[in-house]
């Protein structure tokens, strides 16, 4: 009858674990196969250092045109903006592998984003 005691005990921790997330416990390979349970602490998660996320994803001042989002494209492509910067469509793929060159996508096309008077800027990004 031992056997029917450990095999509830442990599926009742197995679900309890799953059901609250992780536990600081966990069931060894030896207790389980001597009949006992025993409970080993996890061991501690690694450190990381902290990285400013805003400053390396706004290398070329993205954060700056983001009032333009959702207005006319006409706006932005009057801008003079020093630098690298580009203006393309929301259809257009395009290469974002220059972490300082500023994005601006239209809705449409380029080109409607200087001919349609109701192309809006969709999105402004560094990359």
């Amino acid at each position: 009858m031992k056997p029917f005691v450990i095999v509830p005990a442990f599926l009742a921790l197995v679900s309890l674990t799953a059901c609250s997330g992780p536990s600081p416990y966990e069931v060894t390979a030896a207790a389980m196969g001597s009949g006992a349970v025993v409970a080993a602490p996890y061991q501690t998660a690694p450190t990381y250092q902290a990285v400013n996320v805003a400053k390396s994803t706004d290398a070329c001042g993205a954060s700056q045109y983001q009032s333009l989002v959702g207005g006319p494209s006409m706006a932005a492509v009057s801008l003079n903006i020093p630098g690298s910067s580009r203006h393309y469509g929301s259809d257009e793929p395009v290469a974002t592998n220059v972490p300082s060159r500023l994005n601006f996508v239209h809705s449409g096309s380029a080109v409607d984003a200087v001919a349609d008077p109701a192309s809006r800027v969709v999105r402004v990004f560094c990359g």
